[in-house]
């Protein structure tokens, strides 16, 4: 809540690697997944149908509303005293089948889903990789 006398407050989110979370709970889900920060990418869809017409050499495109964000993630879970819990809590998120919360060190923040989830051995741990595809999500504020 906001007053016209509340102080103006400018300061900056400074994560490190990668958040997940379950907005239903997010104070009780809030994972940190802190290695593997330039291993993440980004894919944009709009949705188009290109029509090709008799006399015409290149297609007509028409657009659509729809819009489709794909981030592909991978982290690294280092052996240590946590790695096999942060393995565990890295599947239940992938196996939620619910819309989670993922945030990073770049920038990105969306609501999605996790798909394609993926563990790959390596001498220092293992390379978890998988998919996150934005989904629409209407939170509920409460006042």
């Amino acid at each position: 809540m906001a007053f016209s006398d509340s102080d103006i407050v400018s300061a900056a989110l400074d994560l490190v690697g990668v958040w997940i979370h379950d907005p239903a709970d997010p104070a009780g889900t809030a994972r940190q997944f802190p290695y593997g920060k330039a291993s993440r990418g980004t894919a944009l869809d709009v949705e188009s149908g290109a029509l090709q017409f008799a006399g015409r050499v290149y297609p007509v495109v028409d657009f659509g509303e729809g819009k489709g964000q794909v981030y592909t993630v991978r982290v690294d879970v280092a052996h240590g005293p946590d790695w096999s819990t942060q393995l565990a809590t890295l599947e239940a998120f992938a196996l939620a089948s619910r819309t989670l919360m993922l945030r990073d060190n770049r920038g990105r923040c969306a609501y999605g889903t996790m798909s394609g989830y993926r563990e790959d051995d390596q001498d220092w741990g293992t390379q978890v990789a998988f998919t996150f595809t934005r989904g629409d999500y209407v939170r509920e504020l409460i006042r």
